[in-house]
């Protein structure tokens, strides 16, 4: 991968040639801009989700189901009031959950979203889907082996939350949401999560944030936990500084930030996963015209690089993994919703060989 540098100070000059990076949809493209995106190394799709008019796609999760035979790509449409499902092999829309409403259902602008899996009594794996609903203040776990049951888990305690992620340490299950338009240190909230009598009960832990310095997080949305290290990342949207605050488990700032004075665009999408020995948190990089995903060591915080979408892929909110090997992906697939509309996938080996 290549390390991405950042003019400051100067004006753009806008390219006479139209670019595409950006899917069907031409543009002028700042020089800067191309030069940049061509430089970088791309990954290629492999498919490009259809068979919907979208909603303005935001977060995106992955779901084994039958069984693991099969596994399903849930994406939030906000606008819409619904999540769109697709088949995960194929990129095809299968289904829709929820209408637009406040009632059992029903959504004002879902946007996290998460997988989270129990064992229960018979040692059997009961797996749901976690579905934040910003307006409706609340967040809603939705079972995706049954015929569309749903049920609110939270209904406290939130004003205007927007992400989530899931972690486990032992036999406890920890959900952390991020909250808006709160006070700092109430920016984001952990839930232990248990499963009993066939149903998701939550129970508040605390919310964390520091107040000021360093760790205040002023925008809030996405965030991923480490598991291995115990660090939470949380992106903070904030145009001074945008980048990625890095905290700890038990709501402790751990004074370090990483992608300070490189993200011109918003710090959107953030992951963590396993490339052979190492482990990497992948950050996206959210721009008008091309979307630029840069990687750091997950154990050092050491910038390793970046890279893009081969088919232009710009404006992208939400991504994600399947790590595990399904049909049509050998070894687990990267997820990314381009322009917030169409999701596209990605072989990750491919993006394994470029962290390599």
């Amino acid at each position: 991968m290549r390390r991405v540098g950042r003019a400051r100070g100067v004006v753009w000059v806008v390219a006479v040639i139209c670019c595409t990076l950006a899917g069907t949809r031409s543009f002028a493209l700042p020089v800067e801009v191309f030069e940049e995106i061509a430089n970088l190394p791309k990954i290629k799709k492999v498919w490009s989700s259809s068979g919907v008019d979208y909603g303005t796609t935001d977060s995106l999760a992955a779901c084994p189901v039958d069984d693991g035979k099969r596994v399903l790509l849930f994406a939030t449409a906000k606008k819409a009031g619904r999540v769109d499902v697709f088949d995960a092999t194929t990129g095809v829309y299968e289904r829709s959950i929820g209408r637009p409403g406040s009632g059992d259902g029903e959504f004002k602008y879902p946007n996290g979203i998460a997988t989270v899996s129990f064992r229960s009594a018979d040692n059997s794996q009961k797996t749901f889907i976690l579905i934040v609903d910003r307006d409706n203040a609340r967040v809603v776990a939705y079972n995706p082996n049954t015929s569309g049951t749903m049920s609110s888990i939270i209904t406290d305690g939130l004003y205007r939350p927007y992400g989530c992620t899931v972690s486990c340490s032992d036999s406890s299950v920890f959900l952390y949401v991020t909250d808006t338009e709160v006070p700092y240190e109430q920016t984001v909230k952990k839930y232990e999560l248990t499963f009993c009598d066939g149903k998701i009960e939550s129970r508040y832990l605390f919310a964390f944030g520091d107040k000021s310095g360093a760790g205040v997080i002023q925008e809030a949305e996405s965030i991923v936990v480490d598991e291995t290290t115990g660090r939470v990342f949380v992106c903070d949207e904030a145009d001074r500084p945008k980048n990625v605050k890095v905290y700890m488990e038990n709501g402790g700032f751990t004074g370090k930030t990483i992608g300070d004075g490189l993200f011109e665009g918003d710090p959107e999408g953030v992951i963590v996963m396993k490339v052979g020995n190492c482990r990497m948190v992948v950050v996206t990089e959210q721009r008008k015209y091309a979307s630029i995903w840069h990687v750091y060591d997950a154990d050092s915080l050491k910038y390793r690089g970046a890279f893009t979408g081969k088919d232009g892929v710009a404006n992208t909110d939400g991504i994600c993994i399947c790590p595990c090997p399904f049909n049509g992906f050998p070894a687990g697939a990267f997820f990314v919703v381009h322009d917030d509309s169409e999701v596209r996938a990605y072989h990750l080996q491919n993006l394994s060989s470029l962290m390599n």
